[in-house]
């Protein structure tokens, strides 16, 4: 990771949203920047996964492993360990290895933790004392075939879990209520076959967006399980609109193909879809050093966005993005709505 002069973003002077594809969460501010400086939280290597806003405090998964609460001034509430996830030689977390947290919620006084490979949903205290395991349904006998995210809307404790196989494709959804451990069978599909990843977002009118890491599929279902509707990958340049030609001509398929592209975030509706990736996430020398970008299908009229000057991003579940950039030791978090995010681009 390199360490950036704070926010600039380049993007074409034509984008727009005209869609405004999250109201679920409570940021009321235009937008927030948050520092850290505290060591507890700073490392070399360190990676932002997901994260929440609420009652004026910021929640955030880090290096697969931790989640940390800080308030708006940046004083750090609490950091719960929520278990040991394998690292290289130089301390950078592994994906895709035993022990990685995959997402993580909070309710009441509550961190819940979803893990790679494991039918165990594990909530911890913020008052500390350990941890106690919720049962998770399976779709593969073996446990390793088996993906699952959830989604979390609100702060009640009703959840939405998705169960996936990794061989067939085959999915179903659960109602989980955390408050008694009841989790009630949903909806069934079928995404694609042959997947390592899984992730879970939801559109503006309520239906679901499934999608994997690599691109393997997109696709989108009403709350009956129906496929309304597939993004298939784009191929060739000619198909994209506006100055970003050049750009995905140059790194789009060998992000893909050579560089271990992976897809951070999918929203919006399928009139105006908007896909978050990182087509150099380990930092290859043949590929693009600023390496996220950001695809928009507006009626089927591709444009294709680079984003310059951060470190990290993301987009919650609640529509809430988070840019991170790294400061001589400290975290920078700037946080605001998506729809704010697009009328800045320019």
């Amino acid at each position: 990771m390199k360490t950036s002069i704070w926010i600039s973003i380049y993007m074409c002077l034509s984008l727009s949203c005209s869609q405004e594809p999250f109201q679920f969460h409570d940021f009321e501010l235009k937008s927030l920047t948050i520092e850290i400086d505290d060591p507890r939280v700073y490392s070399e290597y360190l990676y932002i996964g997901n994260h929440f806003w609420t009652k004026n405090q910021l929640w955030f998964n880090t290096n697969f492993s931790k989640t940390v609460g800080v308030d708006s001034l940046g004083n750090v509430i609490e950091i719960i360990d929520l278990g040991n996830v394998v690292q290289d030689h130089q301390g950078r977390p592994i994906e895709y290895k035993g022990g990685m947290v995959t997402d993580f919620f909070l309710h009441e006084s509550e961190v819940y933790a979803l893990y790679l490979a494991d039918d165990k949903l594990k909530r911890f205290s913020l008052k500390g004392g350990g941890y106690e395991a919720i049962d998770l349904p399976s779709k593969e006998e073996l446990f390793y075939l088996n993906f699952r995210d959830i989604i979390t809307n609100d702060e009640t404790g009703h959840k939405k879990l998705f169960v996936i196989s990794g061989i067939s494709g085959d999915f179903e959804s659960f109602d989980l209520y955390v408050n008694t451990k009841e989790i009630k069978s949903g909806f069934r599909g079928n995404f694609v076959p042959g997947i390592r990843s899984f992730m879970v977002s939801k559109s503006t009118e309520g239906k679901v967006i499934l999608f994997d890491y690599e691109w393997k599929g997109i696709s989108m279902f009403d709350i009956k399980g129906n496929r309304v509707y597939d993004f298939n990958m784009p191929k060739e340049p000619n198909i994209i609109f506006g100055e970003g030609r050049d750009h995905f001509e140059k790194w789009f398929q060998i992000g893909f193909e050579e560089l271990g592209a992976r897809i951070i975030k999918v929203v919006g509706e399928p009139e105006d879809l908007w896909v978050l990736m990182n087509l150099n996430p380990n930092g290859k020398a043949n590929g693009p050093i600023e390496p996220f970008f950001l695809l928009r299908n507006r009626n089927s009229e591709l444009d294709f966005f680079r984003l310059k000057g951060m470190d990290q991003i993301n987009i919650n579940d609640e529509g809430l993005v988070l840019i991170t950039n790294f400061k001589d030791k400290s975290v920078v978090f700037e946080i605001m709505d998506f729809k704010l995010f697009c009328s800045n681009l320019k």
